[in-house]
């Protein structure tokens, strides 16, 4: 995933951050997300693909019975291409009065494609 990002070989190998008590680290725990959060959808949805297409050219996945999961990912309606679900719900007041309020939820769905046996994403997308 380093490499597909634009990491070297070099810095993967002995590392590029000091932190820590003088030990060279190749990455920080956070590295990845923060590099993965500069990239845009194309660009992150074709490092997926092809980190998916490293997996299967070096027959790390050998599945053949793969489950699909769905999650939603919630977010404000400011986010672009952001669905929206609304929806009613009884609920009731410390009176016992019964009053009807809507709610409105702005998200994606994100599905992925796992590999059964190994538990290996395959596949993912989100809507």
């Amino acid at each position: 995933m380093l490499r597909r990002i634009g990491f070297t070989a070099k810095q993967i190998e002995e590392g590029f951050s000091k932190r820590g008590k003088g030990k060279t680290r190749p990455i920080h725990k956070n590295t990845l997300a923060d590099a993965l959060e500069r990239l845009t959808e194309d660009e992150s949805q074709g490092i997926f693909n092809g980190s998916v297409k490293d997996l299967i050219k070096a027959k790390l996945v050998e599945d053949t019975v793969f489950s699909m999961d769905g999650m939603e990912m919630a977010v404000t309606e400011k986010y672009p291409g952001a669905g929206r679900i609304t929806f009613s719900k009884e609920v009731k007041d410390k009176w016992g009065k019964i009053d009807e309020v809507t709610y409105t939820r702005y998200g994606y769905l994100l599905l992925s494609l796992r590999g059964v046996e190994s538990n290996t994403v395959v596949s993912g997308g989100c809507g």
